[in-house]
């Protein structure tokens, strides 16, 4: 499990060479459904999920997001404001030129930001579903490396092998904010869940690319990644209220 631990007193204690994950419960039957801060677009957004505990937590998520950012720069959450780069990738346009970069990934209950200075950095989180067929899934999707490797592994370590790979993949994709305009096979990921994750070849962009695997809950594996070279990676736990 990583070492999760509660942000310090103030963001100048954080050090600004090191990626930082912050980890957010959104589980709606413990957190306050609060959307004053979020504006008509996010609330659009969440309107349109069908059923009402994944709207519930997208709105959680997005606070959360808000008030983590307001946090960072020392705004008011509410005054944070939002714009898309050349390629979709969301990024923070008020307040300007803080350097401050972010991702957000969330899965059942929880969901982590990812905030660095200067860095591109992509993150992404899964809950294991143990009646996925890991297997079958690689061979659709996956690369010809990626799937001789984790039918490689020793049975005990194939699911973490998928999720590993899982994401992984999507933690480079969203970093550098191309989607599914990039085909999953195009590109390689280490499978061995014992070591750190890591790209291994293929159409990788951009770059060098590091990365670190963590857990934010027993079940729920995730990794985040970032461009440059090698940089601490903090993980905190969300203040109560976010």
């Amino acid at each position: 499990m990583a070492p999760w631990r509660q942000l310090p007193g103030s963001p100048d204690a954080c050090p600004r060479q090191a990626v930082h994950v912050i980890r957010l419960s959104l589980d709606p039957s413990r957190l306050p459904d609060d959307s004053s801060d979020l504006d008509l677009d996010e609330l659009a957004r969440a309107g349109r999920y069908v059923v009402e505990p994944p709207r519930r937590r997208f709105r959680i998520c997005r606070r959360g997001l808000r008030r983590c950012l307001g946090w960072f720069t020392k705004s008011l959450a509410r005054e944070i404001r939002f714009a898309s780069e050349r390629n979709g990738k969301p990024t923070l346009a008020h307040p300007k030129d803080t350097g401050l970069r972010f991702n957000v990934s969330h899965s059942g209950d929880w969901g982590v930001i990812a905030v660095s200075w200067e860095r591109t950095l992509g993150v992404d989180i899964e809950s294991i579903d143990p009646n996925l067929d890991g297997a079958a899934l690689a061979s659709r999707f996956f690369s010809e490396h990626e799937r001789a490797e984790l039918l490689s592994l020793p049975p005990e370590d194939l699911q973490d092998g998928f999720y590993r790979l899982w994401t992984t993949k999507e933690a480079y994709i969203k970093a550098i904010g191309l989607g599914m305009a990039v085909p999953l096979g195009s590109f390689s990921a280490a499978a061995n869940p014992r070591r750190e994750p890591r790209l291994v070849g293929g159409d990788v962009r951009e770059g060098p690319w590091r990365a670190c695997g963590f857990q934010v809950a027993p079940g729920v594996p995730g990794v985040v990644m970032w461009d440059g070279g090698p940089a601490p990676v903090c993980f905190w736990d969300a203040f109560a209220g976010w």
